[in-house]
């Protein structure tokens, strides 16, 4: 069963934030901060959702991809510059259905997308099993090592606990 419901959206540049994922973001841009201020009123839920193009300062409702993740605001910290530093936890896959007409920030009518029967991504376990067997082969000592980024890292909770804690110690 999907939800459907109206909320502030945060167009991403340069990342994409998955369900279960932790992550900190700054921003800047004036619209978002709106949007981040909006949501520390009600329930601190926000639709993460990353642009197109990473250069448009002001994307059109066109230029944000229609799926994204509804996340929720772990933790708000505005920073001298105007600048906010936040910290956000993916909750679940969700889809732009239609933006409202709010001017102040980008807002939008939003489906929760069911992760039930939701396609796989051969691509990524493709890339995943490649790594795998990068990093299982015998390599002769001493021989410089060109190793690929990781492509996935699961963060422990104490990890998680230590930055929020780091985070709260920057107020």
């Amino acid at each position: 069963m999907t939800e459907m419901r109206t909320i502030p959206v945060l167009p991403l540049r340069d990342i994409v934030v998955f369900p279960h994922m932790i992550s900190a973001l700054f921003v800047g841009r004036d619209k978002s901060v709106r949007a981040l201020e909006e949501v520390m009123k009600s329930d601190k839920q926000i639709l993460l959702a990353t642009q197109k193009n990473s250069s448009d300062d002001d994307p059109a409702p066109g230029a944000i991809y229609d799926i994204g993740v509804i996340a929720t605001v772990l933790q708000l910290l505005k920073l001298p510059d105007g600048t906010v530093k936040v910290l956000v936890e993916g909750k679940s896959r969700g889809r732009i259905q239609r933006f409202t007409d709010q001017a102040d920030y980008y807002q939008a009518g939003v489906e929760t997308v069911d992760e039930e029967g939701a396609p796989s991504y051969p691509v990524i376990t493709g890339s995943y099993d490649t790594t795998f067997r990068w990093s299982s082969r015998p390599i002769a000592v001493g021989t410089p090592l060109s190793v690929p980024a990781p492509l996935f890292t699961k963060l422990d909770q104490s990890v998680v606990d230590e930055e929020i804690a780091r985070l709260a110690a920057d107020d």
